[in-house]
């Protein structure tokens, strides 16, 4: 081939993006309730009609401020002698330590108003029914470290080639090479009475309660990351109260256990006249529902009155048992289990697991 004469045009386009993501937080508190912390946001709520107010009874207001009035406290530096440092403490402080690659100076924290503090710890109306009695103190540490990366080329060749011979050859000539590489780390560490991630399930067919092997993105700890996690079998829901009244699951304050570490603590708030139970004569009963998956993933409600169902125990009993996969690796632990009563005089059984995520 003899090339006579030509016009050609050829262009390319490279891109690289890198993205480096760090995040990381530690909240520490006295006492055996978890308090809500600045950094962590309710969701949004939305205004309510006057058929969704609500006017509690000076008995249940009592009962409410009392558990979400947070224990007066002020903090100094710890400032031990060489030697006499708490052990609990020395022990937080190394393993942060060993973590962050930073020098860690806890603080010592000291209530201003003992006589608060039973009401503020207690975890049920049956004290150690309900629970083994807390350390006093809890500690979380969440850390993330990210890094993706992505790069692109594009070459492009257009043009015209006549030769010596009368020909005359038309070309167009594209070349795309694409790549993109992700790595993530990720750290949690829980002491003391740190939140366990523990919803309730309300199982409606009556069968063995079970976890799937497959897993779901949720933002359980509603921190605003998002976590794998199991989900229940088939007929077996989360129990869900829908907040802010947007129709969807936002995150697992709309759950009852992830934001304290006891669903039936939580659930017992709405018991507004005391009688041990949940039903009609608490208003916020009609608006509980379940949280369920078809068998496609895709995510349904089914609403506990609609349903039938008239009243939940708010007594429940321990009933420890550990849920496990075919490998024999933990997803679950069954807590604590009670019942619910339908219309009809049937019973069925609600249950407090913790989550392996």
């Amino acid at each position: 081939m003899k090339i006579q004469q030509a016009a050609t045009n050829l262009t390319s386009q490279h891109q690289l993006r890198e993205e480096h993501i760090r995040e990381e937080s530690l909240h520490l508190w006295v006492g055996e309730q978890r308090p809500l912390f600045a950094d962590e946001a309710m969701p949004p709520a939305t205004p309510l009609d006057d058929s969704t107010l609500v006017e509690l009874s000076a008995q249940a207001k009592a009962r409410a401020q009392a558990i979400h009035r947070p224990p007066s406290a002020t903090a100094e530096p710890v400032d031990e002698p060489a030697g006499k440092e708490d052990p609990k403490l020395r022990t937080m402080r190394l393993i942060l330590e060993a973590l962050t690659g930073k020098k860690i100076e806890l603080a010592r924290f000291s209530a201003h108003d003992p006589a608060q503090t039973p009401a503020t710890l207690n975890r049920g109306n049956n004290g150690d029914e309900n629970g083994p009695a807390g350390q006093g103190w809890g500690m979380e540490y969440d850390y993330f470290a990210g890094y993706h990366e992505e790069e692109t080329m594009r070459f492009n060749a257009t043009g015209v080639i006549r030769t010596a011979d009368a020909r005359e050859i038309n070309f167009e000539l594209e070349l795309i090479l694409a790549r993109e590489f992700s790595e993530s780390t990720s750290i949690s560490l829980r002491a003391g009475d740190a939140r366990l991630v523990d919803p309730l399930v309300i199982n409606f067919d009556g069968k063995a309660i079970e976890l799937t092997e497959m897993k779901f993105d949720f933002d359980l700890a509603a921190n605003g990351h998002q976590e794998k996690i199991p989900f229940v079998g088939p007929g077996q829901g989360f129990l869900f109260l829908d907040r802010n009244n947007d129709g969807v699951v936002n995150n697992g304050l709309e759950l009852f256990g992830p934001a304290s570490g006891n669903g039936f603590n939580e659930l017992r708030q709405l018991d507004e006249d005391g009688n041990g139970w949940l039903d009609e004569n608490d208003p916020l009963f009609a608006k509980l529902q379940a949280w369920m998956k078809d068998k496609n993933g895709n995510d349904y409600f089914l609403n506990l009155a609609t349903q039938k169902i008239g009243a939940i125990l708010l007594a429940p009993a321990a009933t420890p048992f550990a849920m496990k996969d075919g490998g024999n690796a933990l997803v679950g632990q069954l807590r604590e289990s009670s019942i619910f009563v339908k219309e009809n005089g049937t019973v069925g059984a609600i249950h407090e697991i913790d989550l392996a995520v």
